[in-house]
């Protein structure tokens, strides 16, 4: 399945969710659900978000951009970690400042649907941004998977309330802890992503195989670098001898051999 269309599933069950919980918090007077709804409302944004990147990076480089498109998925990944630190300061303000009411039974209805729908586009999400090794599907993945988290929480919080019926103070508690969640996942998706963007390399054991590779390679490499570039890596090899020709053929032979490298960079 393509990451376009997995991300089309995605914003038509965060539309239907969002709308569905946001209405059932009013109706039934939970302040927690609301915020809920809130959080799945933000999934959409940023499934739009996401979207419209995931059609912008597959764009194939160009003399002015000779490395491609691929880290845009971390800048749009960044904006989607801002609009979410929003939301959840927003919805904590939100919180000290509504009454407590004793939610009515349709939200326990509303949170269970929201766990099924969530279940299933999380397991599309994460197998389809793994197998293509893509940022933004995996974005998506983790504030999904989180949404569900929150919806299970509240869930527990609520059914609570409806047996002990003076603990009505739980729903605004649940308002908080989802406030509370909604701020940490942006700002730590804001913080991966500026890593990212600044070259942040990683291990080179993320491809099966370039290791040994390298070990087995007649040069003396004395560093590496692997560079994340969204769903592909730029290798920069560090090493103190070889003929251009040598290195050249080096070269054309690391890129035939490991598919998600589309760049490498030999220094001598």
């Amino acid at each position: 399945m393509k990451s376009s269309r997995v991300l089309l599933i995605s914003m038509v069950t965060n539309t239907f969710l969002s709308f569905l919980k946001i209405l059932g918090g009013m109706i039934g007077n939970s302040q927690s659900l609301l915020v809920n709804g809130f959080y799945s409302l933000s999934d959409l944004i940023t499934d739009l978000i996401a979207f419209v990147g995931d059609v912008l990076v597959r764009r194939p480089a160009s003399q002015k951009y000779p490395l491609g498109y691929g880290k845009l998925e971390y800048f749009i990944s960044f904006l989607i970690g801002g609009a979410i630190l929003f939301l959840g300061i927003e919805c904590l303000l939100h919180s000290f400042e509504t009454d407590i009411f004793w939610p009515g039974k349709i939200v326990l209805f509303i949170l269970i649907v929201s766990l099924f729908a969530k279940l299933i586009v999380c397991s599309f999400l994460y197998r389809v941004g793994k197998k293509e090794n893509n940022p933004i599907l995996l974005s998506s993945f983790r504030e999904s998977f989180l949404d569900g988290i929150s919806s299970l929480v509240l869930f527990f919080l609520l059914t609570i309330t409806y047996l002990f019926p003076n603990l009505t103070f739980l729903d605004q508690l649940g308002s908080l802890l989802m406030s509370g969640t909604i701020l940490l996942v942006g700002v730590f998706m804001m913080i991966e992503n500026v890593q990212l963007l600044l070259d942040k390399a990683v291990s080179i054991d993320e491809i099966a195989g370039l290791k040994l590779f390298l070990l087995q390679s007649h040069y003396d490499i004395s560093k590496t670098w692997l560079i994340p570039y969204g769903t592909y890596y730029h290798l920069i090899i560090q090493t103190e001898e070889g003929s251009f020709s040598e290195l050249q053929k080096q070269k054309e032979k690391i890129l035939s051999s490991f598919s998600r490298i589309k760049y490498v960079t030999i220094r001598i």
